[in-house]
């Protein structure tokens, strides 16, 4: 690369070259990660404390909220407000200020602040500031059923040093009222109408998401609403994808620009999810992190003309063992289909220790037809995140007990695999 470059993100020239391109794809990855799908969160539970409430002028509440309660509570309450529509009120949605609301079992403060709002704040990525953070009852909030088809939720004035917004669904049976969050392009869907009656949900989003709400379609549905305020010096803030789109422009720009010959030819890097390599794998059938890892990629892949591919893999690990007849999980011959043969081969007569080695048994395109490489060669060394292949449980166990007895171990995860259309080592041959 030129040393003169003003690209104000560049390949990073403190490890060897895969490493450096290997590192900076990392980060870059871990930036898609954090900036989206950690501006809402959602959880529920069984054993959350019945929170005591009451409100002034009508007494206290048992749970779960009965039909003639909601209609007490409703009418005590204003209408809400729908957003960008100044003034015109909600049909069927209603809230009471948190002057009017007094929560008299201690045991609910406890809770919100030492296992609900944390773990709100874990899924934020917001729980690593420094400084303290509260939760503030802001107001309870009804909805009733309504033939409303949706609205978007009124923004609320936000409190100095808010972060963002904790909402807890009292059990209320109640079915529809799908919730929307929305930010930078992306969305996170939250349905809590099954079980309503009996689970307790947490939904929380940073300050600044869009929200949109579907009506209910019958029933009531009850909700505590906390600002999460924090007091310190520095503001955990919600990010967008812009600023990795633009990391990823530029290390697709530097690493085509890169003359120096040390540019590898592929990047390897390990899914997140374990996916079954018996059944159809294609783009869709992505989950969570990978989907959106990858639906990042893919247009600017195309736009900077970098093709990407998925390569199923197997990674066995052989291990001396003190093997008995109740370690063996599956019967040593019969394990040969399995086991990939050259790896069958090159560990059934080794008495090694921890001695690992990755087969390729099959590469896809995005569509999920099968495709082969010529000049494609890896193994775990070049994988990103590749010692994880080996932290969740195996697929197969398998004990010879004859000879000198060993154990294996294999792993099956899939990979995505990047390089640039101008890369000549690797060629692409679709299978009939």
């Amino acid at each position: 690369m030129d040393s003169g470059s003003d690209h104000a993100f560049s390949i990073s020239n403190h490890f060897t070259p895969l490493e450096s391109y290997t590192t900076t794809f990392e980060e870059i990855m871990n930036s898609v990660i954090k900036a989206a799908n950690h501006f809402a969160f959602s959880k529920r539970y069984e054993d959350a404390p019945n929170p005591g409430l009451s409100i002034d002028g009508l007494g206290g509440f048992d749970l779960p909220l009965s039909e003639l309660d909601a209609r007490a509570i409703i009418s005590a309450s204003v209408p809400k407000l729908s957003a960008g529509s100044r003034g015109v009120v909600v049909p069927g949605a209603w809230k009471i200020a948190s002057n009017k609301v007094c929560l008299q079992n201690p045991a609910w403060k406890r809770w919100i602040q030492e296992e609900a709002g944390p773990a709100a704040l874990h899924a934020l990525r917001a729980d690593c500031a420094d400084g303290q953070l509260d939760y503030v009852l802001r107001a309870v909030e009804v909805h009733e059923g309504t033939q409303l088809l949706g609205y978007e939720v009124e923004p609320p004035s936000i409190a100095k040093g808010q972060v963002g917004i904790l909402v807890i669904m009292l059990p209320s049976s109640f079915s529809g009222g799908k919730l929307e969050f929305c930010h930078d392009g992306e969305s996170v869907e939250v349905e809590l109408a099954d079980r309503s009656g009996e689970l307790t949900s947490s939904v929380a989003a940073y300050v600044g998401v869009e929200q949109t709400s579907l009506a209910l379609e019958s029933g009531y549905r009850l909700g505590l609403q906390y600002d999460i305020v924090y007091r310190g010096t520095r503001l955990p803030t919600l990010e967008d994808l812009s600023t990795p789109r633009q990391k990823i422009r530029e290390f697709f720009r530097d690493w085509q620009e890169d003359k120096s010959g040390y540019a590898p030819p592929f990047i390897a890097c390990l899914l997140h999810h374990s996916y079954s390599h018996s059944a159809p794998f294609n783009v869709d059938t992505l989950r969570d992190v990978d989907e959106l890892l990858v639906s990042t990629l893919r247009p600017l892949a195309q736009e900077s003309k970098f093709f990407i591919y998925f390569a199923h893999i197997q990674v066995s690990v052989t291990t001396t063992a003190d093997c008995s007849q109740n370690d063996i999980s599956v019967a040593w011959d019969e394990a040969e289909s399995f086991l990939a043969e050259d790896s069958f081969a090159s560990f059934a007569s080794e008495n090694v220790e921890d001695t690992e080695h990755m087969t390729v048994t099959q590469i896809l395109d995005l569509d999920g037809n099968p495709v082969e490489i010529e000049g494609l060669s890896m193994d775990t060394g070049v994988l990103i995140n590749g010692p994880e292949v080996t932290l969740r449980e195996p697929d197969l166990t398998t004990c010879d007990t004859q000879a000198d007895p060993v154990s294996v171990k294999a792993y099956k995860r899939t990979v995505l695999l990047l390089w640039s259309e101008s890369t000549s080592t690797l060629k692409v041959t679709v299978c009939s």
